[in-house]
Protein backbone atom coordinates (compact mmCIF):
# COMPACT_ATOMS: atom_id res chain seq x y z
CA UNK A 1 0.00 0.00 0.00
CA UNK A 2 1.21 3.64 -1.05
CA UNK A 3 0.30 5.90 1.82
CA UNK A 4 0.25 9.99 1.21
CA UNK A 5 2.92 10.26 3.76
CA UNK A 6 6.07 8.32 5.22
CA UNK A 7 5.26 5.17 7.64
CA UNK A 8 6.79 7.15 10.70
CA UNK A 9 3.55 8.77 10.70
CA UNK A 10 1.17 6.35 10.60
CA UNK A 11 0.80 5.04 14.52
CA UNK A 12 0.03 8.45 15.40
CA UNK A 13 -2.40 9.20 12.73
CA UNK A 14 -4.07 6.09 13.59
CA UNK A 15 -4.06 6.91 17.09
CA UNK A 16 -5.72 10.30 16.43
CA UNK A 17 -8.01 9.28 14.18
CA UNK A 18 -9.34 6.48 16.69
CA UNK A 19 -9.26 9.30 19.28
CA UNK A 20 -11.36 11.67 17.53
CA UNK A 21 -13.81 8.98 16.92
CA UNK A 22 -13.68 7.76 20.17
CA UNK A 23 -14.48 11.87 22.33
CA UNK A 24 -17.31 12.38 19.54
CA UNK A 25 -19.01 8.81 20.38
CA UNK A 26 -18.86 8.98 23.70
CA UNK A 27 -18.31 12.80 25.14
CA UNK A 28 -20.07 14.09 22.61
CA UNK A 29 -22.72 11.37 22.11
CA UNK A 30 -22.77 11.95 18.48
CA UNK A 31 -23.61 8.20 16.60
CA UNK A 32 -20.68 7.16 14.82
CA UNK A 33 -22.27 6.92 11.47
CA UNK A 34 -23.77 10.76 11.67
CA UNK A 35 -20.04 11.91 12.70
CA UNK A 36 -18.31 10.30 10.15
CA UNK A 37 -20.41 11.67 7.88
CA UNK A 38 -19.01 15.16 9.55
CA UNK A 39 -16.25 14.26 9.00
CA UNK A 40 -16.19 13.30 5.32
CA UNK A 41 -18.39 16.58 4.24
CA UNK A 42 -15.99 18.94 6.37
CA UNK A 43 -12.67 18.10 3.88
CA UNK A 44 -11.17 16.85 7.05
CA UNK A 45 -10.77 13.81 5.54
CA UNK A 46 -9.20 14.34 2.21
CA UNK A 47 -6.60 16.48 4.21
CA UNK A 48 -5.98 13.91 6.53
CA UNK A 49 -5.69 11.25 3.81
CA UNK A 50 -3.56 13.55 1.76
CA UNK A 51 -0.64 13.46 4.86
CA UNK A 52 -1.77 16.96 5.75
CA UNK A 53 0.97 17.16 8.76
CA UNK A 54 -1.10 19.77 10.60
CA UNK A 55 -3.49 17.65 11.08
CA UNK A 56 -1.49 14.22 11.72
CA UNK A 57 0.97 15.17 14.10
CA UNK A 58 -0.18 18.66 15.00
CA UNK A 59 -3.21 17.96 16.43
CA UNK A 60 -4.71 15.45 19.06
CA UNK A 61 -7.90 13.15 18.59
CA UNK A 62 -10.10 16.15 20.15
CA UNK A 63 -8.53 18.88 18.71
CA UNK A 64 -9.41 16.91 15.30
CA UNK A 65 -12.97 16.36 16.69
CA UNK A 66 -13.34 19.70 17.11
CA UNK A 67 -12.48 21.06 14.06
CA UNK A 68 -14.51 18.64 12.19
CA UNK A 69 -17.17 20.49 14.13
CA UNK A 70 -16.54 24.17 13.16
Amino acid sequence: MICAYDRVYLESARRNLARMLDFAVYDLKYEIGDFWGLFLASGIAKRFGEGDFQLLVGMWGVELAYKVLE
